[in-house]
């Protein structure tokens, strides 16, 4: 075990040679910055099961997190978290995802979004030629659009 937190670290080039045998290590804020060089270092330590390195300038993306957990397979514990099967799935899903572009509809609407996210069409103003005599709109129904709940979300009666 090395625990190395809040030290103003700026490399750990040398380490997978001197410390083969490493199982834990807790670089957590430190001055690290260059991620090919960590990332390098931290493949040559096979026995690592536990990292923490949050707060480092070489991990604040999500493409580098997602690169070490790919980079190192054996990882249990990563910044405080145990790794489970998703957690692996994910990170290879964002690597896999990378260069994909989102369309969107002509609405301007994501492709990504859901279809509850579509706006129902506006109401025509009161006195317009749609309005009865009430003063309430006409609407048949194929102008009316039925919003679908968000999960979680309660229906109304």
């Amino acid at each position: 075990k090395l625990f190395a937190s809040h030290n103003r670290i700026e490399g750990i080039v040398g380490l997978d040679a001197g410390c083969t045998r490493l199982s834990e290590l807790s670089l957590f804020s430190n001055s690290l910055d260059n991620h090919d060089e960590v990332l390098s270092t931290l493949q040559g330590l096979p026995l690592l099961r536990k990292l923490d390195i949050g707060q480092n300038r070489c991990c604040t993306s999500p493409g580098q997190r997602y690169g070490l957990l790919q980079a190192l397979p054996s990882l249990e514990v990563f910044d405080g978290q145990a790794l489970g099967n998703l957690d692996r799935r994910l990170a290879r899903s964002f690597f896999e995802g990378a260069g994909r572009t989102v369309t969107s509809d002509p609405g301007g609407r994501p492709g990504t979004a859901p279809a509850a996210c579509l706006r129902p069409p506006a109401l025509p103003a009161k006195g317009s030629d749609s309005s009865s005599r009430s003063g309430k709109p006409n609407m048949d129904a194929s102008s009316a659009v039925v919003l679908a709940p968000l999960p979680g979300q309660k229906l109304r009666s």
